[in-house]
């Protein structure tokens, strides 16, 4: 073969290859974006932790972290000051995700509470003249 004629063949190779690779571009699309992975911050326990546990201090017993959105539980405790003063309903073991069903409900905790001091909540219709004498978490006797 002459020279001319391999030269024409390597060209004619390199051309539709191109061509070929363009084409596979241009007709594909755009490249399809990333998916965004949310992270969320949740909050774990560091120590294992008993039932009936009164969270004063939820620094020293607790650690923040941050999760993909599909790992964490919906219903998640998100930050350390939503667990101050409350108390659990469960125990928890080390290193495991708080939840707001491991809380006690604080309403029932409260109410029972006034029952065990022998007290009753009770509601005293108040005229507009007096509604500004009795105010809430006032003691009528």
């Amino acid at each position: 073969m002459k020279a001319r004629t391999v030269l024409l063949v390597v060209a004619a190779v390199v051309i539709g290859t191109a061509g070929s690779r363009m084409s596979k571009r241009l007709f594909s699309g755009p490249p399809e974006p990333e998916p965004i992975i949310e992270n969320v911050s949740v909050i774990l326990a560091k120590q294992h932790l008993s039932v009936g546990t009164e969270l004063r201090e939820p620094e020293r017993m607790f650690e923040e972290r941050t999760l993909p959105k599909n790992e964490a539980p919906p219903n998640a405790v998100v930050r350390l000051y939503q667990l101050r003063g409350r108390r659990l309903a469960r125990a928890i073991e080390a290193n495991a995700i708080i939840t707001v069903d491991a809380l006690v409900n604080e309403f029932v905790e409260r109410t029972e509470l006034l029952k065990k001091e022998g007290r009753q909540a009770v509601a005293v219709p108040v005229q507009s003249l007096g509604n500004y004498v009795l105010l809430p978490q006032s003691r009528i006797d």
